[in-house]
């Protein structure tokens, strides 16, 4: 696997200033995966396989369409790879990772109050009398 740095790029391409800055400033300090589709899915999976990740993040180039060149061009051959899933199991992503659904912490002072609803309610004269203070 070659990794680029940004002195690898100037002396590889000469890009002017301006075409190095647009070509990091997606990045951001990110690895970055410029090229063909097929290369992203293959160092992905050298990467997933060897243990160096466990997953990716996604950072398009440039917004209102570069996550969709991704979605549609790179997704299909994860997909063929079996890197990337089609369905998943549950409608919630605790669902999806079997993660058991935890209580409710504000249900549980409505049911404190059923409890309490179930017993006899007493006045304070009631008690006071119960008492033997009088």
């Amino acid at each position: 696997m070659q990794t680029f740095s940004i002195g690898g790029i100037i002396e590889r391409e000469n890009p002017t200033i301006r075409q190095l800055l647009h070509r990091l400033a997606g990045v951001r300090g990110h690895w970055s995966r410029p090229g063909r589709p097929n290369r992203s899915p293959t160092t992905s999976k050298e990467w997933l396989d060897n243990g160096a990740a466990d997953g990716f993040n996604i950072m398009p180039p440039y917004l209102q369409g570069g996550f969709d060149v991704f979605a549609d061009e790179v997704v299909p051959i994860l997909r063929r790879r079996g890197l990337f899933r089609h369905d998943y199991e549950g409608a919630t992503l605790r669902d999806h990772f079997g993660l058991p659904r935890p209580d409710n912490t504000f249900s549980q002072p409505q049911k404190a109050i059923a409890e309490l609803s179930s017993h006899p309610v007493r006045s304070a004269t009631d008690n006071w009398a119960a008492s033997g203070d009088q």
